[in-house]
């Protein structure tokens, strides 16, 4: 099978000098980060904003390669929304050089240690709060791979919110008003139980100062507190019943020539139609054996991007379509 122009696109953006301004990690973690986290338990725990180990993208870009897409497309017709399947090639993998191998779980551990540190600093944070931090890297990094810092993420850079957390629904409603969704239940019965709101930093700070203080202090890492734009980062509500649990993400959406593009490690996935909606159904088994739902999809009007998740075994996937169905048919706050 051959790929097909998505490959060109990958190999054009891991050559890139900057780290362009969109969430990455959702394109590629699932190949450097193999235990995915259980949306459902995962609520503020979810760490907002994971810096990105550039030398491991460059060194292994042509071993994860996407070869299967689906594109939603608005009312209008127009491209909104793009999902690749990203496969992990390991006969590929398996033909690398030594060194290359080598250099591949240096950084995999490389990224697990600084991850930890950022979120041992996470949990420390005060709800409604951000932060940006440095933490000094233990790894050389690959020849020819230096990455510049852009839009407030680099290379052991990353900015943290963390949530507000609303309990009850009338609050948190009232709190997003006509920007998002909230539905109280779910079709199947399954109703409202928490929301966790972040809004986006203020990025004024830089990262060369934070380098050198760093350095001079011979820390491990540094933070430098930031301010709290009114500007939503990212919502997660979670939803509960006698069947099962169902939570949602929805974020800000970010478009490259006019859509968004996301890469997904899926088995399975198709496109959907509801209503007048056009939605991504994606289908994977966990590593604890349980099989992942999810389905996505644009709210234009809003611009915002909608995502929910299941992975409750008595959840069928009709009726988890029904569940989505009775999302996108929730009215938004007049």
């Amino acid at each position: 099978m051959e790929p097909n122009n998505t490959d060109k696109w990958l190999e054009d953006m891991f050559r890139e000098t900057v780290v362009p301004p969109v969430d990455v990690k959702e394109r590629v973690m699932g190949a450097v980060q193999r235990k995915e986290s259980n949306m459902e338990a995962v609520k503020v725990k979810r760490k907002a904003g994971f810096f990105l180990v550039i030398g491991l993208l460059v060194t292994t870009s042509s071993v994860y390669a996407a070869w299967h897409s689906i594109q939603l497309k608005n009312e209008k017709g127009e491209v909104v929304y793009e999902l690749y399947q990203m496969t992990d090639d390991k006969d590929v993998k398996e033909s690398l050089p030594s060194e290359i191998k080598e250099r591949i779980k240096q950084e995999e551990a490389e990224t697990e240690r600084a991850m930890n540190i950022v979120n041992s600093y996470f949990d420390t944070m005060k709800p409604g709060t951000a932060a940006a931090i440095y933490v000094v890297p233990k790894l050389p990094p690959v020849e020819g791979a230096e990455v510049k810092y852009a839009e407030g993420h680099a290379p052991y850079f990353t900015v943290l919110s963390k949530p507000l957390v609303f309990e009850k629904w009338q609050e948190v409603r009232e709190k997003l008003g006509n920007t998002v969704k909230v539905p109280a239940e779910l079709a199947g019965g399954l109703t409202f139980r928490e929301a966790d709101v972040s809004y986006e930093a203020k990025k004024d700070f830089d990262p060369e100062v934070l380098k050198k203080e760093a350095e001079a202090a011979q820390k491990e890492f540094v933070v430098k507190e930031l301010e709290i734009t009114g500007k939503l980062d990212e919502i997660f509500f979670s939803y509960a019943g006698q069947k099962g649990k169902v939570s949602a993400l929805v974020t800000q959406a970010v478009r490259i020539n006019g859509k968004i593009t996301v890469g997904s490690e899926y088995e399975k996935a198709e496109k959907l139609t509801l209503g007048k909606t056009q939605a991504a159904y994606e289908e994977v088994e966990r590593e604890d054996g349980k099989v992942r739902r999810s389905i996505s999809w644009v709210d234009d009007g809003t611009n915002m991007v909608y995502r929910l998740n299941t992975s409750s075994k008595d959840i069928s996937k009709a009726e988890f379509i029904k569940m989505v169905e009775s999302y996108i048919n929730t009215e938004l706050l007049k």
